[in-house]
């Protein structure tokens, strides 16, 4: 397909749900046109590169973008709502190191609603503020638990960062990051911020619709979202990616595959049918990321998946998405990648050894193995058995 030629959108493939009128929201439509994203109105890419976290936090949660003085003062609200009560801490050094940090966050956000449980009439301004609390804490919990279990150190969670991000980086590293990184987090979490009725905001809206309270309806969308179907679909492509050497032997093994009508992981999507809005913008950043690191190697191997367009007319017998969204998924890694790779300085007690190229191809066939049709037409998840394995494999090769 050229560049020219107007993208072929096709029907979706009938999943679960699809189709039928589960509610109605303001906050974010995805995929109207094929591969758009907007919040409040407002197109992601407009967004993405120029604005900060807070401020689409603050559209999301408060329902208009805010002005220079509200966002200093939602900022200011923000850091004073980081820090964790004792019997929050308490909850959290009860966790073994083993624990995934999406349960950890689950855990974490039930804890806080026994310590700081929602008042009986579920008003919008108390669940607006529990939802500020969430956004401020989530970093508190998961750094604070991740440094107890590791070196039991307990470690202080209110630094003086002006953004969600950035308190995330420092808790992590010990010390500030660099603006690029900082505006590298603020990109990423907006792109994330929000994504209409997907299967988490559909597990919220069940929980409230029993009239229970935020807190719950919270933890319940993390366990949805958790799930390597939802947003543990990156983790599995991450892996799936790593197992190639350099980009020419990734596409010789995608076209192989194809060829073969084989299933490829991290293609297609239950509603973009042209292409992932999300990733013009977050390619870039991750190219000047990679670059910045040292090593393109990830992103080189995501940037040709998602060049080969000719691969999308091998798989039109199946109906599926713009091979552009692998790419998406891959870039996105590589941007995590990137940054932690830059950053990371494991405490001295810690020190984590080099993982070989034949544990790291271990641990990848047993994902790849393991990985399952998902009825809309691409792969993103292994069984949790077959998961488990693979991370117990990382506890060994890495104890930290």
């Amino acid at each position: 397909m050229s560049g020219n030629d107007t993208p072929i959108v096709r029907a979706k493939k009938g999943v679960a749900l699809s189709g039928i009128a589960a509610g109605s929201t303001a906050l974010c439509t995805v995929g109207k046109s094929g591969n758009d994203l907007h919040y409040r109105g407002y197109d992601i890419n407009d967004l993405a590169d120029t604005c900060e976290f807070e401020e689409i936090a603050y559209l999301l949660i408060h329902g208009k973008l805010p002005n220079a003085a509200q966002l200093r003062n939602y900022k200011i609200k923000l850091q004073g709502l980081r820090g964790l009560p004792q019997s929050v801490k308490t909850v959290l050094e009860a966790l073994p190191a083993a624990s995934h940090p999406m349960d950890v966050m689950r855990t974490g956000c039930s804890a806080l609603g026994c310590a700081l449980p929602e008042k009986d009439d579920h008003n919008v301004p108390g669940a607006r503020d529990i939802a500020d609390r969430l956004v401020a804490s989530f970093g508190s919990m998961l750094l604070y638990w991740y440094h107890f279990s590791t070196n039991g150190r307990r470690v202080e969670v209110e630094t003086d960062d002006d953004s969600v991000g950035g308190h995330f980086l420092h808790l992590l590293h010990g010390k500030k990051p660099s603006e690029d990184f900082v505006r590298a987090m603020h990109t990423s979490l907006i792109l994330y911020a929000e994504h209409e009725f997907n299967a988490s905001t559909f597990a919220c809206r069940v929980i409230t619709g029993t009239g229970s309270d935020m807190y719950s309806a919270i933890t319940g969308g993390i366990g949805a979202l958790r799930g390597p179907k939802h947003g543990g679909a990156n983790e599995v492509a991450d892996v799936i990616q790593k197992r190639y050497k350099n980009a020419d032997e990734a596409e010789a093994d995608i076209r192989r595959r194809m060829a073969a009508k084989e299933i490829v992981i991290g293609f297609g999507h239950p509603v973009y049918t042209t292409g992932d809005p999300r990733n013009k913008v977050i390619k870039e950043v991750a190219r000047n990321l990679s670059k910045d690191a040292g090593s393109t190697k990830m992103f080189d191997i995501a940037d040709r998946l998602e060049s080969v367009e000719s691969l999308l007319k091998a798989f039109e017998p199946f109906t599926l998405a713009n091979p552009k969204i692998l790419g998406a998924i891959a870039i996105t890694s590589v941007v995590t990648i990137a940054a932690f790779q830059w950053f990371q300085q494991p405490p001295a007690e810690c020190q984590s050894p080099v993982i070989s190229a034949a544990d790291q191809q271990k641990i990848s066939d047993l994902l790849e193995v393991a990985a399952v049709d998902m009825d809309v037409g691409y792969l993103t998840s292994p069984p949790a058995s077959n998961a488990m394995l693979a991370y117990k494999e990382v506890l060994k090769l890495d104890p930290c």
